[in-house]
């Protein structure tokens, strides 16, 4: 019971766990604040397939960030 790993980066779940993470997988539900970032991610990418690739990023008011400099 529990997680396998190799150094090949190959994770293996074992008794408990695999029943847990299988029934999360079947019977789990998103939060809210998941469902809406892939919400936002769909968007974005059918925006920039429609512009060929680009995509424009607007900051909205009250959140002017100055970039420090490079040292």
């Amino acid at each position: 019971m529990g997680i396998e790993s190799s150094p090949f980066g190959c994770i293996t779940l074992t008794g408990d766990d695999a029943i847990k993470f299988i029934n999360q997988e079947t019977y789990g539900k998103p939060k809210n604040a998941a469902a809406k970032s892939v919400a936002q991610g769909v968007l974005l990418s059918r925006q920039m397939q429609q512009n060929g690739g680009k995509i424009t990023i607007e900051l909205k008011h009250g959140h002017d960030h100055v970039m420090p400099p490079d040292r």
